[in-house]
């Protein structure tokens, strides 16, 4: 028996675990996790903890770095759309956008003729309608490849998530726009970086996810633990028992989630250091 047997640790992957940010804004080399949290994670397990992913990538884009991350539990993707099994990518859990989606895909580039989004697909694929440099440069940083479309008809339902690419003006426009709509309530569009909104059906979010990840792995939400660093993250931290934040995460994250050291600096090696005391 080891003291971690009935925690679930959750925590979101870019900027959380590993610091992806300068990959994606300076076209860096997509950096390791610090040592100290491969470290630490491994001690959880080893004293029985379980140790999950929960993170806004589809699974082709977290695939390629999965085998780095020590886990022993499936995989949130899609900002909490979908549970992968990682051993086949098939889905354990899956809530995809609404039918009527394409039709309101078109109402947003009709009021916004300059909208750049990809599509991610529940068979895993990935469609790009007016990609910017940013999608190219995202594709290249996570290892994936997209297929351009020009019209919302090419692309193949179910749909799991749709990415919008842009300033944070632009993006946050598109957001009040699509929160005055009647069909408002049948998605939720959040921000999980300065340039890229997410647009998932309505209670497909990281905080319904990570209770469902805690039913699948066998544990109460009494022991559910999450670390996050961006809005997206917020659902899950409320819904953990005890939510943290590294220090780099934005404001209103840093106002719901009690805060460690940086990214770069091990934080979730440091979350497990704070159990550690707990337990």
């Amino acid at each position: 028996m080891g003291k971690f047997d009935q925690v679930l640790l959750i925590s979101d992957y870019d900027d959380t675990l590993v610091y992806t940010r300068d990959s994606f804004e300076n076209d860096a080399p997509m950096p390791e996790m610090a040592a100290y949290n491969r470290k630490r994670i491994c001690d959880f397990m080893a004293e029985g903890g379980t140790f999950a992913l929960v993170t806004g990538r589809s699974w082709p884009l977290i695939r390629p770095f999965f085998s780095r991350i020590p886990t022993n539990a499936p995989c949130g993707i899609d900002n909490g759309a979908a549970i992968v099994d990682p051993a086949s990518g098939g889905y354990l859990y899956l809530r995809p956008l609404p039918e009527g989606v394409l039709d309101h895909l078109r109402e947003i580039h009709a009021a916004f003729p300059a909208v750049c989004c990809e599509l991610f697909r529940a068979d895993h694929g990935c469609d790009a309608f007016q990609p910017s440099a940013y999608t190219y440069r995202h594709a290249k940083n996570c290892r994936y490849t997209f297929r351009t479309i020009d019209d919302f008809s090419q692309t193949r339902p179910p749909i799991l998530k749709i990415l919008f690419e842009g300033d944070a003006a632009g993006l946050d426009a598109i957001r009040r726009w699509a929160a005055d709509r009647p069909w408002a309530a049948d998605y939720e569009l959040v921000f999980s970086g300065s340039s890229l909104l997410e647009m998932v059906a309505a209670g497909a979010n990281k905080g319904v996810l990570s209770l469902e990840m805690a039913r699948l792995c066998g544990k109460s939400p009494d022991h559910l633990y999450c670390v996050g660093d961006q809005q997206n993250d917020i659902p899950m931290l409320k819904a953990a028992r005890r939510g943290f934040c590294p220090s780099n995460a934005v404001p209103a994250v840093q106002a719901v989630a009690q805060a460690v050291g940086h990214c770069r600096e091990g934080a979730v090696g440091q979350v497990i250091d704070i159990l550690d005391a707990l337990y």
